[in-house]
């Protein structure tokens, strides 16, 4: 694809109710924001660039996907997304054409200007010191986790309201600020990171228990009621996780230690990268499909042979 076929970097490119700001990454519809996902926005600008020619299937995937190697289901999955997006089809809209056995190509109508957005005198210049505000925001992560440890007997009613606060009321709190921010940009991905052992029924686990349990069914009410607006929620569920609030803990209580991660089929603490990856994959394009969903990253705690849980009760039985 020659440099002549790119969009420059003031160039706005206009179709139907549509302007398309390719260098800001930056789709509007009757001048609001539409969220589209990193891969369906590649996909529009290559097919605008070369808007009334077939871009192949193998260019739009070289040029979305660089250095990786994908199936064409995951093209047409985005380019599904992105027709759905733009409306393509309703109203006798069209704007991407599939051509059998060849590729894609942008059929509609496209005017290009070499000129930034059209300012009517009652609207305000954008100054280099706007433009440093902080994008529109797309996607938020959580996690505030107190490990509560107590039966329900001897837990201080104080102690167990001030983790109830930390653990349940900032994921209301969180969604109930993010979910108007990430509306306006169209859509968008809220991910809460629980503690997978608030899920097991254990003794001097009852805070824990119950503040998970309601987080998690916090996250999924509220993927009920914002799924119509483009918005994912989805939670990861993480073990005992080596970070600097833990390194102290894990150094000198060994015994508490390996009662958190001894039962887990690796054995070990999670690494905080491998909590944060499956964070990022849940808040990507991949997982567009993705919303209500509970992704445990435990190691294998929850899996620990059958076996040894027998042995284990025969011990604590004597």
């Amino acid at each position: 694809m020659g440099d002549s076929d790119n969009l420059r970097t003031n160039d706005v490119a206009l179709f139907g109710p549509f302007r398309l700001f390719a260098a800001e990454r930056l789709l509007e519809k009757a001048g609001e924001p539409l969220h589209l996902g990193g891969r369906a926005l590649d996909i529009l600008i290559t097919l605008v660039e070369r808007a009334g020619q077939v871009v192949t299937r193998k260019e739009l995937i070289s040029r979305v996907w660089p250095d990786v190697i994908v199936e064409e289901a995951n093209l047409r999955v985005h380019v599904a997304g992105l027709r759905k997006a733009l409306g393509d089809g309703r109203d006798g809209a069209c704007y991407v054409a599939n051509i059998p056995g060849r590729g894609y190509c942008f059929v509609a109508p496209v005017t290009r200007s070499s000129s930034r957005r059209s300012l009517s005198p009652a609207q305000p210049v954008i100054t280099d010191r706007v433009r440093k505000l902080p994008a529109r925001l797309t996607r938020m992560v959580d996690r505030d986790d107190i490990y509560l440890s107590g039966t329900t007997e001897n837990t201080p009613l104080e102690v167990w309201e001030s983790t109830f606060n930390v653990n349940v009321k900032d994921v209301f709190l969180g969604s109930k600020a993010a979910i108007p921010a990430l509306r306006k940009s169209g859509g968008g991905s809220i991910i809460n990171i629980l503690l997978e052992l608030g899920s097991r029924r254990l003794p001097r686990r009852c805070g824990l228990c119950s503040f998970e349990g309601r987080r998690s069914a916090v996250d999924q009410a509220t993927a009920s009621e914002v799924a119509k607006d483009n918005i994912r929620v989805n939670s990861v569920h993480s073990s005992l996780t080596a970070t600097n609030m833990t390194k102290d803990f894990i150094a000198n209580d060994a015994e508490q230690t390996e009662k958190l991660i001894g039962p887990s089929l690796l054995g070990r603490p999670a690494r905080a990268e491998e909590i944060a990856n499956v964070a990022l994959f849940l808040a990507s394009d991949e997982a567009s499909f993705m919303t209500g969903s509970e992704v445990v990253v435990d190691g294998g705690l929850h899996r620990r042979p059958a076996r040894q849980r027998l042995s284990e009760r025969h011990t604590r039985d004597g």
